[in-house]
């Protein structure tokens, strides 16, 4: 493991990891519509799942920019950190 999130690739990936990227679409990345989010997500968490990175980088390009992709990855692959006290 290399701490990055890239060997979670071909995993499944978690509610908590989908939130996060939701999160991400929504606050950061500016993908207005919670359907759109919800498919943008679906499908690129599922070639994720499938171990198909350039697969799951076409399906987010079809909602962002690459730059917006690689943190959408970064949202649904990261291990998710705990802030102090919770």
């Amino acid at each position: 493991m290399d701490g990055t999130g890239l060997d979670n690739i071909g995993k499944p990936i978690d509610h908590l990891h989908r939130e996060a990227g939701n999160d991400m679409l929504k606050n950061h990345i500016g993908v207005k519509g919670s359907a759109d989010r919800f498919t943008c997500i679906q499908a690129v968490a599922e070639s994720l799942e499938k171990d198909r990175p350039h697969e799951a980088m076409k399906k987010a390009e079809e909602y962002m920019d690459p730059t917006s992709a690689y943190m959408l990855f970064a949202a649904l692959l990261a291990p998710i950190v705990k802030k102090r006290g919770e």
